[in-house]
């Protein structure tokens, strides 16, 4: 009898405003970056990091929060017709699934603000627009230090935003936390 378990512990499902970095890691294609952020832009609500990076896998064509279900199959994998937003062939989902079976998928997560839930709409756009930043930041030097064709996002969205020595500081834990070198570049 084949059996494994998945422990989620309660932390991992607790609502808040978070940037989160998805690596990849694969025997023949090496390592990937995800980065992603966690605060709703059309409710007021904030899911967590877990249930947040389950829609990027969905194999479902017609969504569009499948981004690394679908980077996986186009730019890894090579499946052009996986670009269209039709649903994915026998093809593309036996790829990805035989990519994702011998790929190691670890998930770094870096809470930010807590989420309350009797915050106003006000108050969750700052939360947002903060979050949203520092994932901008952070694709940014990700992209530097690994490489653009290592990460996975669509877009690379730029702020002008100047990091406080808090930010920087913040992001030089990050780059450690993904044994990334050059950190001191941040």
């Amino acid at each position: 009898m084949e059996y494994f378990n998945i422990e989620i512990k309660g932390r991992e499902m607790r609502p808040g405003y978070i940037v989160y970095v998805v690596q990849l890691i694969h025997p023949t294609f090496g390592v990937y970056f995800y980065v992603g952020q966690t605060g709703d832009r059309k409710y007021t609500t904030a899911r967590p990091a877990l249930r947040r990076f389950a829609g990027h896998l969905s194999d479902r064509g017609y969504v569009t929060e499948n981004q690394v279900y679908r980077a996986v199959a186009v730019k890894i994998l090579g499946f052009e017709e996986g670009k269209n937003r039709k649903a994915f062939s026998k093809e593309i989902k036996q790829g990805v699934s035989e990519f994702f079976d011998r790929a190691k998928t670890v998930m770094h997560v870096f809470p930010i603000r807590d989420f309350d839930f009797n915050t106003t709409e006000e108050q969750h756009k700052v939360d947002r627009e903060y979050v949203e930043m520092l994932e901008g930041k952070l694709l940014i030097r990700l992209s530097e230090i690994a490489g653009r064709d290592r990460v996975l996002n669509n877009n690379i969205r730029f702020f002008k935003h100047k990091l406080s020595i808090e930010e920087q500081t913040w992001m030089k834990g990050v780059f450690h936390k993904l044994h990334l070198q050059n950190s001191e570049l941040v």
